[in-house]
């Protein structure tokens, strides 16, 4: 999902997906009535399209008949809020959320990362929507902008639940499977990126270790080493390319590879005191 069309889809999704019990589509038109607002965009039509499709003959008697069902709408010193008639099934508050969303809810996922945030129309509303939301363990944040509150969230694991949760779970899979596919990808880069530095060192130390090797050579002093040391050098010699893990192999498994490792490290620290080959600074070796 682009950064430009993932707030989209999802209210396009949920467009696509109709309410069915009467308090729910009454909980639905409450949060479209309390969160909208009165700048349009363009999905504000195919809203207002879905809400009276929601509200059939049937339905819309039985809604406006005081509507003592679902969430009703509120408001108090000119600020509005969502409040429950009483009679409410498990379903209304995620309704109610799907409208709130669909009216005023934005969605981005890009470069970025990923950003939900829903305003609120006030204190009572933010309040309200962040304990029923606590309680089915989806956590949101407080932010102000521009002097409007909203809650906010940019953990990829809470917005999938709060995908999941207001009807749009297939997008929420879909959100979870590329978070998946993100990691699998960047754990990949990583272990690539580790197992390349790994052999370069690889291939400069045995490069050091040979140079080593021959420079003791080309001195007359390869067969002064002692035994155990001259075994190693000829070894390295004979097998310039090889890993450490080959080399020591080589010893017939009477050495370790830390064994080894350390015959080496002391045949290229003797080329480098008797001068024959350079020193190299120690957090470079």
């Amino acid at each position: 999902m682009t950064d430009e069309n993932f707030g989209k889809k999802i209210k396009l999704y949920l467009l696509s997906h109709s309410v069915k019990p009467i308090c729910c589509r009454t909980s639905f038109i409450t949060g479209t009535e309390v969160f909208g607002k009165k700048r349009k965009n363009e999905l504000t039509d195919a809203v207002e399209e879905y809400k009276s499709k929601l509200l059939s003959k049937r339905s819309r008697m039985l809604i406006e008949d005081e509507r003592q069902c679902g969430y009703l709408p509120a408001e108090e010193n000119g600020e509005k809020f969502p409040v429950s008639s009483g009679r409410v099934c498990p379903s209304c508050f995620s309704m109610l959320l799907r409208g709130a969303f669909l009216v005023c809810g934005r969605a981005s996922s890009g470069a970025g990362g990923l950003h939900l945030e829903i305003p609120m129309p006030g204190d009572a509303a933010k309040t309200m929507v962040t304990e029923n939301l606590s309680k089915v363990g989806i956590e949101l944040k407080t932010a102000v902008r521009r002097k409007e509150k909203l809650l906010y969230c940019k953990k990829r694991e809470t917005i999938s639940d709060f995908l999941a949760y207001i009807g749009a779970a297939a997008l929420s899979f879909e959100l979870i499977n590329n978070g998946i596919m993100n990691e699998t990808r960047a754990e990949a880069n990583r272990q690539k990126n580790c197992d390349t530095q790994n052999i370069q060192k690889t291939v400069v130390a045995a490069e050091r270790q040979l140079m080593a090797v021959k420079a003791l050579k080309e001195h007359g002093q390869l067969e002064k080493l002692p035994a155990g040391l001259y075994e190693t050098a000829v070894i390295r010699m004979e097998n310039p390319i090889e890993p450490l893990d080959v080399i020591t192999e080589l010893h017939g498994g009477r050495l370790t590879k830390s064994g080894v490792n350390h015959r080496l490290g002391k045949i290229v620290e003797i080329a480098e005191n008797k001068g024959y080959i350079k020193k190299r600074r120690q957090n470079n070796r």
